[in-house]
């Protein structure tokens, strides 16, 4: 193994780790209804498709879909 494959596999290790990261940053967010912080978890062209809502392109279509729809199926 050389010097090149060292540095992929720890990049690769690195991205894994801010996944990891990301989906738990995601997830609490969901948890705790803070749809504006979970939004932020998505890039700006996203796209969310989720059951029975339809699909929804970005950030700002994204907080609104959780804020007008999926918030008040609780």
């Amino acid at each position: 193994m050389d010097l090149d494959d060292i540095l992929r596999r720890l990049q690769t290790l690195e991205d894994i780790e801010a996944i990891e990261r990301l989906h738990n940053q995601y997830i609490y967010f969901l948890l705790n209804n803070q749809w504006k912080d979970m939004a932020d978890c998505f890039t700006d062209d996203a796209y969310a498709n989720i059951w029975r809502h339809g699909g929804h392109r970005g950030k700002e279509a994204i907080y609104r879909l959780f804020t007008e729809r999926i918030a008040k199926m609780n």
